[in-house]
């Protein structure tokens, strides 16, 4: 397997921040410090007739397949909720006292989960948007979450150090995990192993293994800076890290031996490296440098 580049753009005009799957073929968001969350269709790479402007810088996004809502988390705290099939806002809503850094969607209770940066977890009940619960972690930021692939478990990336994981009924702590010294920045649980992946401002990437009170099981120093992204192939067979660095690294998910790296040049970014998205046999990535990327293999 290599990676190769297809396309890139530059079309936002500041950082790019987030990315998330339409669930539609080909097609995918973005949102920037520009402050706009756009849609754009992969191949070719161009954006879409649709980009919403919003009030400040936009660090999160997800998408609602079900609904039909996109979600954009701002540099305020804030999060707006869009109606894509009446084409309107239908929430605008303040609860965090800080940006927004990251979303998981539980599909099976309907419940939306925000990592806030101010060190709080909100759970809000979908389609009507219902605070259920206000949880505060920690004194510093919540960077990434994960959900598991059963959703029987949440992966908290906390800027103490700790990952936490949590069930999804009460959302007690059932596990904490001393992870990142200097804080941990991403998450994600392996497709086809019992076992928790995390990346940390360390810049290691490190394995938990789920049976065994998430016992570490490996620690590579994977990147130069903070991990800012993990994602896995729809396949498992590969596993994608994203870096402050600049770069991005491909790793065999069997057994995290190194297969290929992108760095600063013409086929990677110049600056930070803030986000992945697997969408099929393509690489979805976006940076401090303006760029997305698509990548085929």
């Amino acid at each position: 397997m290599h990676l190769r580049l297809l396309h890139s753009n530059q079309s936002h005009s500041s950082a790019v921040y987030g990315l998330c799957d339409h669930h539609a073929e080909g097609y995918f968001f973005s949102c920037s410090a520009d402050r706009y969350a756009v849609l754009w269709y992969d191949d070719p790479l161009s954006q879409q007739a649709l980009a919403i402007q919003m009030e400040y810088a936009v660090y999160a996004i997800t998408y609602l397949k079900d609904h039909g809502l996109l979600i954009a988390g701002l540099s305020n705290g804030d999060f707006h909720v869009i109606d894509l099939h009446q084409k309107k806002e239908v929430r605008h809503i303040q609860h965090h006292r800080h940006g927004i850094y990251d979303f998981a969607y539980d599909r099976t209770d309907h419940q939306l989960i925000i990592a806030g940066g101010d060190g709080t977890l909100s759970i809000w009940s979908v389609p009507d948007f219902r605070l259920l619960r206000s949880i505060p972690l920690c004194e510093q930021k919540i960077r990434g979450l994960a959900l598991s692939e059963d959703l029987s478990m949440l992966a908290i990336a906390c800027s103490d150090g700790k990952v936490r994981v949590t069930d999804l009924i009460f959302f007690n702590e059932i596990g904490t995990i001393d992870g990142h010294e200097d804080g941990a920045t991403s998450v994600a649980w392996h497709p086809k192993k019992p076992v928790l992946v995390s990346g940390g401002k360390d810049a290691h990437l490190k394995c938990w293994n789920i049976n065994e009170q998430f016992r570490q099981v490996l620690s590579i120093p994977a990147h130069q800076f903070a991990i800012y992204s993990i994602v896995f192939d729809m396949h498992g067979k590969y596993c994608f890290t994203a870096s402050r660095d600049k770069t991005i690294k491909v790793w065999d998910a069997q057994d995290f031996t190194p297969l290929q790296r992108i760095g600063p040049g013409s086929d990677g970014h110049t600056h930070s490296v803030n986000k992945l998205l697997c969408k099929g046999q393509k690489l979805i990535s976006c940076g401090d440098d303006r760029k997305v990327n698509v990548f085929g293999w």
